[in-house]
């Protein structure tokens, strides 16, 4: 399939002039940020809208040129300053090996994590570098304390590699695991507090919550359910792999313990980084995964022992952290928001198409799932991609059939033209 995103773009007239579009070279990452500071001025609004503007942010991009990629939620592909980054930082480890380890890394990855804590909006002493939201999580749920008897309580919807480690637990010892079955999409976010707070027992003592739910993009009242649970004494443990640099927020706005999150998702940065929060007074009664006596048992670097790692992906997530603040993450939010919207709210025409997920700003923002009737996803998947170049990702499983739909910051609405004009033509 040759370019079909060039061709669309042409036949859409978004190359062919019918804007005008500033061009630079592909891409020097100091004449991107010159263009992105050069707009700073400009209101969100007008900012959010201008497809000239995003044209050139999805410049900063090394993109596929065989199909169109609407199917950002797995994890987002580095920009190209965080691919260069990699690269370098990869040769620099490589021909420095032991010298590195042994001799930079630990400084490096300090300022690395400072600059994470100050994104993060968190002291550095409550961060840790790890792999990936699982590996967080699975120290939170396989580590924490749980009295005789005691259960973690989640939801269907919570993402399926949590749910196994929480039965895993249920396997290990003498912890309960109940599984709820909350159709969130279809309740306001009064209506999950409740739940939540009715399916609440006296032997619920750990309760996950997922701040963004991965099949459907829908984002729950995570401060509401965490004050609500804290009061009954449950402790709440929250999985943030898809919120993170995806919405704004620092991690203190969610009033969270306990939070793990992928930092190769939104932030974009290299495949193999995450980040896991405890806050700094529960870090003792959380036990790690991997036996570590070189800390103290209060020290949250007890969790970082793991082995030997690719450290050039840690050293990049600093180019990731730039790239994000160049834009700053009100702009970035409102911008998928407005993806989103855009889209939606042309399918939503569509006879026997229904949308999953609450389209609300402060409900959802990049992701979003819908289903048309008389079509098994998967099958549909595999139309849309073999007949119109665009991948999509078919989802059935956690309680919901459906397709999952994610543009990302390089998406343009002609992009979307097209995934529309493709849903059109099948549902005639």
């Amino acid at each position: 399939m040759k370019n079909p995103r060039r061709k669309f773009l042409m036949q859409s007239g978004m190359m062919a002039g019918a804007f005008f579009v500033p061009t630079f070279k592909k891409d020097t990452t100091s004449s991107l940020y010159s263009f992105i500071q050069k707009n700073k001025h400009r209101s969100l609004d007008t900012i959010v809208k201008d497809e000239a503007f995003w044209y050139q942010v999805s410049k900063g991009y090394t993109l596929t040129s065989e199909y169109l990629n609407v199917e950002n939620g797995y994890y987002s592909l580095m920009s190209n300053e965080v691919l260069e980054a990699q690269k370098k930082n990869m040769q620099r480890v490589n021909e420095s090996p032991s010298w590195h380890m042994r001799k930079e890394m630990g400084t490096q990855r300090k300022r690395i994590k400072k600059e994470l804590a100050r994104f993060a909006g968190v002291p550095v002493e409550e961060i840790a570098l790890l792999r990936n939201t699982t590996e967080a999580l699975n120290i939170l749920l396989l580590g924490i304390d749980i009295p005789e008897e005691g259960e973690i309580l989640y939801n269907v919807q919570d993402y399926f590699s949590m749910k196994q480690a929480i039965e895993m637990r249920a396997r290990r010892t003498h912890a309960k695991a109940r599984q709820l079955n909350l159709e969130l999409q279809k309740l306001s976010d009064a209506e999950i507090v409740k739940a939540y707070e009715e399916a609440i027992s006296p032997q619920t003592k750990v309760l996950l919550l997922t701040h963004l739910i991965n099949v459907t993009g829908q984002i729950l009242p995570i401060r509401s359910l965490v004050e609500m649970a804290e009061s009954k004494g449950v402790e709440v443990i929250v999985d943030a792999a898809h919120s993170f640099a995806h919405i704004p927020y620092k991690i203190p706005d969610l009033g969270c313990k306990y939070f793990g999150t992928s930092l190769h998702k939104w932030l974009g940065a290299p495949l193999g980084t995450g980040m896991m929060y405890i806050q700094k007074d529960k870090i003792e009664g959380i036990e790690p995964l991997i036996g570590c006596t070189a800390y103290q048992d209060t020290d949250i670097r007890k969790f970082e022992f793991f082995g030997t790692h690719p450290a050039h992906s840690d050293l990049s997530i600093s180019a990731a952290l730039r790239f994000h603040q160049a834009l700053g993450s009100e702009v970035i939010a409102a911008r998928l928001h407005h993806l989103k919207t855009y889209w939606t709210t042309k399918l939503a025409k569509l006879p026997g198409l229904k949308i999953q997920t609450p389209l609300e700003k402060g409900r959802s923002c990049a992701i979003a799932n819908v289903f048309l009737e008389g079509w098994k996803v998967r099958e549909l998947e595999k139309k849309i991609m073999n007949e119109y170049g665009i991948h999509i990702m078919a989802i059935d499983y956690q309680g919901v059939e459906g397709l999952r739909i994610t543009p990302h910051l390089y998406t343009l609405k002609p992009d979307l033209d097209r995934l529309v004009q493709a849903f059109t033509e099948i549902a005639k």
